[in-house]
């Protein structure tokens, strides 16, 4: 949480967005359609746990993050940003997003990088696919 609070530093941001590093293929179409809809419903906080593992982001108003940077207790909700709004969701308005353009049941489950197979996996991919980053879910799992 603290190195996310350093890098908003100085910033006035409405919305503040989490793509960890074994995550780089998270979807920047899904992100569109999740921040539109949390805007829509006036959300605290989204994710999406329906996407294939590795694609979705975490979103928070800049309100509930701030709160989450104070209230956030023991190393692993400090570790983990958005440990402290699931714990309390009963505290915030949250929108589980889903999406529904994910065809689940054909594409692989998830396009983490977890293990050294889903690196070199991930890796391939990304030297075969030019602006591979910009790719939604479907494109990059069917590729994959």
């Amino acid at each position: 949480v603290q190195r996310m609070s350093l890098c908003l530093r100085g910033r006035n941001n409405p919305y503040v967005g989490r793509i960890t590093a074994d995550n780089p293929l998270s979807d920047p179409f899904l992100l569109k359609k999740q921040m539109q809809q949390m805007e829509r419903e006036q959300c605290d906080y989204s994710y999406c746990k329906t996407s294939p593992k590795g694609t979705g982001v975490d979103l928070w108003t800049d309100d509930c993050f701030q709160e989450t940077i104070r209230h956030a207790e023991g190393s692993y909700e400090r570790e983990h940003a958005n440990a402290y709004v699931w714990n309390n969701e009963k505290h915030f308005k949250i929108l589980w997003f889903e999406p529904e353009s994910i065809p689940t049941d054909v594409l692989p489950s998830s396009v983490s990088i977890d293990t050294q197979e889903d690196f070199l996996r991930v890796k391939s991919f990304l030297h075969a696919n030019e602006n591979a980053l910009n790719w939604s879910c479907e494109t990059i799992q069917t590729s994959i």
